[in-house]
């Protein structure tokens, strides 16, 4: 809490209170207060040339959550704690004991890393977030300094060369609750990431083998939330309130593709929207079927039904936020 108080402090006497958002504290929050408030801006107290929106102290929403479930009803805890002992963040902040706990073992493979914490090696991406958790002391994936914060632990996987070969992908939309969501403001896409902060563990491919190269907390800048994934999302809505394009390709292979007008990675240097599942599902206005609709498609407000779709960060992007990790800048943001 002490921590999450000088941040905000500092922002606030920096001149930077438009660079707030509650995805940069873990439990105590800057919200917008009320409906009104999200859309009023304010002189700041020391940078009165940009104005930044009305804010108060808050406890943010995933703190609560712990809350309710975990000290008022009793739920059952099934997640443990990185800090057992307290006086480990005398001299320095969560973030940064995180970040040295992992980043001590940069540079080892992901099976070396697997043969030290006493795991069978599966070669498998998804085995990354298991060795994460492990670094930081944990038996299973289920972390409270996490849950409370509302920190969402994502792998990343960089070439040989640099870059990142996968977009990465949020959760499926209804294509009907999505035009139906008051504003930008209070919808899912934005308050996921106003609230969501992000611990990237990134690994690159050296000859055949995955290498950690370390980790970094990220939250998207205000400015990127507010431009251009706040773009990407009245696209959508857009496409999706005037019909979505559904043309059906056949290609050489004889293969049908179906190409869509939603936007694409090329629209948007932030996000764009493609499918969230590898199986493509459509039933058109003849009735006709491609797939299997009820089990990978969801319902167009027309009433033909298109293939799940998800907003994704570009992969571009992505390695934008990654790529200077493990030089010495693996602590930023």
């Amino acid at each position: 809490m002490k921590q999450d108080y000088e941040l905000i402090q500092k922002m606030v006497m920096d001149g930077e209170a438009d660079m707030l958002s509650e995805s940069l504290t873990r439990y105590l929050g800057a919200c917008t207060k009320g409906a009104t408030a999200a859309k009023s801006w304010v002189n700041q107290y020391r940078n009165p040339a940009r104005q930044a929106k009305q804010r108060n102290f808050c406890f943010k929403r995933q703190y609560m959550d712990y809350v309710l479930h975990h000290y008022i009803m009793s739920e059952p805890e099934d997640s443990e704690s990185i800090i057992e002992d307290a006086s480990v963040l005398k001299d320095r902040t969560f973030d940064e004991y995180v970040l040295s706990v992992i980043n001590t073992h940069a540079g080892k493979t992901d099976k070396q890393l697997c043969e030290m914490l006493g795991m069978a090696y599966t070669g498998n991406k998804a085995q990354w977030v298991s060795i994460t958790y492990k670094l930081l002391g944990l038996r299973g994936e289920h972390a409270q300094e996490f849950e409370k914060a509302g920190i969402s632990v994502r792998t990343i996987r960089v070439k040989p060369h640099g870059g990142v070969k996968e977009s990465l992908s949020l959760d499926t939309f209804d294509f009907v609750e999505l035009l139906e969501e008051e504003d930008w403001e209070h919808s899912d896409l934005f308050t996921y990431f106003d609230e969501t902060r992000f611990l990237f563990v990134v690994f690159q491919q050296v000859d055949k083998e995955m290498v950690l190269r370390g980790a970094r907390f990220w939250s998207m800048p205000i400015t990127d939330l507010e431009g251009p994934l706040h773009d990407v999302w009245d696209k959508t809505r857009e496409v999706i309130a005037e019909g979505v394009e559904l043309v059906p390709v056949r290609q050489k292979d004889g293969k049908i593709v179906v190409k869509n007008n939603l936007p694409g990675k090329q629209d948007n240097p932030v996000a764009h929207v493609r499918p969230h599942t590898g199986k493509s599902a459509y039933r058109f206005m003849d009735g006709s079927e491609i797939g299997d609709v009820e089990r990978y498609a969801s319902p167009l407000p027309d009433g033909r039904w298109m293939t799940k779709q998800s907003f994704w960060l570009n992969n571009d992007y992505v390695y934008s936020i990654v790529d200077l990790v493990g030089d010495n800048d693996s602590e930023r943001g």
